[in-house]
């Protein structure tokens, strides 16, 4: 879903599509509009990739938790509504990163030695609703980062394992759902 400009629609031609928006989304205003984003696209694109980058399509996104994806297949950036209302000084922050994503699409070493340069951060800022599905929370006993995932494992940090499973760095469990009762139907 495209959200509209910083001018909705609703005061020009009455659509009830920005009337929603607005009334679940009121920060968005403060929020840069689909046509800024684009300019701001083609800014980056000049001062920091001297124009290379492909042209791509810069939209919102309101059911995206995470800050902003890429396809970079596709040449689509998508940035997160919900994540930037919290953060929106971080807009072109997170559109940065995302650019970066058309030439790595992974978070590899050379993604993350081109992010270091650009002064780019890999994950984004937690805030409420950022994990709204996922039901375990991990954490890392020798670099305590932090892994939320939906399913129960064993599994070893990404970054301190390297290639596959290591049983020195495996996850500790934080937090798991409350237990709730089965209510069986009565006939």
């Amino acid at each position: 879903m495209n959200v509209p400009p910083r001018q909705s629609s609703r005061a020009t031609s009455g659509g009830a599509k920005s009337l929603q928006t607005d009334l679940f989304y009121p920060d968005l205003r403060r929020l840069p509009g689909t046509s800024e984003l684009a300019l701001l696209f083609n800014r980056l694109n000049e001062k920091h990739f001297d124009n290379k980058l492909p042209p791509a399509q810069v939209s919102w996104s309101t059911r995206l938790r995470i800050a902003g994806n890429c396809r970079p297949d596709s040449r689509e950036i998508r940035l997160s509504v919900s994540y930037h209302i919290h953060f929106p000084e971080e807009v072109e922050h997170t559109l940065l990163h995302e650019m970066l994503h058309l030439i790595y699409p992974t978070h590899d070493a050379a993604f993350k030695r081109a992010a270091e340069k650009l002064g780019v951060s890999i994950n984004c800022r937690e805030y409420p609703g950022v994990h709204p599905r996922s039901r375990f929370v991990y954490i890392c006993p020798g670099c305590r980062t932090v892994y939320h995932r939906q399913k129960r494992g064993n599994i070893s940090c990404g970054k301190c394992s390297g290639n596959g499973y290591d049983p020195r760095f495996k996850l500790v469990l934080q937090k798991s759902p409350p237990r709730t009762p089965r209510v069986r139907p009565t006939s």
